[in-house]
C-alpha cells in the first residue's frame, strides 16, 4: 500500500469521489498493515478506503490505528465464517459499533461465507434498529453512492 506508484490509483479515486476497497487480513498483513491506511489518508483526504474483513485477526490494532480518520470504513466480510473465533471477533466489532456505527459495511464475501452467519453476527451488537439497518444497507449506500446510481437522491 506504500508503493507511490499506488500515488495515482488514489488520486482517480478522489477525482471520481470513488472509494478505494482493499483486502486485508490473514495473507500476506504485511502488504496491508492499518498504519498504511493512516498514512494514505493523511496524504489523500479526500480518499474514502474501506478496509474489507479489518485485518482479521487484528482488528483491535486495525481500529487503533484507523478510528481517528473519518473517512476509513470498515467491511466486515468474512468475519463471520471463522467460528472458533467468533466471539471475540463480536466482542471487537461491538466495541467499534458503539461508537462508529456509521463506518461498519456489510459484507458476507458471498458465495465463500454464509450471509445468515453475517446478518447474525450485525443483530448480536446490540445496535437499535436505526443502526443495524446502517450497517446491513444504508452505510454502504452511503458510501458507495449507490442511491445516486439508481436515479435516487444521497
Amino acid at each position: 500500500m506504500d508503493d507511490s506508484r499506488l500515488g495515482a490509483v488514489f488520486a482517480l479515486c478522489e477525482q471520481h469521489g470513488v472509494p478505494l476497497a482493499t483486502h486485508t487480513g490473514w495473507d500476506n498483513p504485511q502488504y496491508n498493515r492499518p498504519h498504511y491506511f493512516a498514512k494514505i489518508v493523511s496524504e489523500h483526504p479526500n480518499l474514502r478506503i474501506v478496509i474489507c474483513h479489518l485485518c482479521w485477526p487484528d482488528i483491535d490494532a486495525c481500529f487503533e490505528a484507523t478510528a481517528a480518520f473519518p473517512n476509513i470504513y470498515y467491511d466486515i466480510s468474512s468475519l463471520a465464517h471463522e467460528t472458533r473465533k467468533l466471539k471475540k471477533t463480536a466482542k471487537s466489532l461491538r466495541r467499534i459499533a458503539k461508537t462508529h456505527a456509521d463506518r461498519i459495511i456489510f459484507g458476507s464475501d458471498y458465495g465463500a461465507c454464509s450471509i445468515e452467519a453475517h446478518v447474525a453476527l450485525v443483530r448480536s451488537l446490540g445496535l437499535d434498529e436505526q443502526g443495524t439497518q446502517a450497517i446491513l444497507a444504508g452505510n454502504a449506500l452511503r458510501v458507495y453512492h449507490l442511491n445516486e446510481q439508481m436515479g435516487e437522491p444521497a
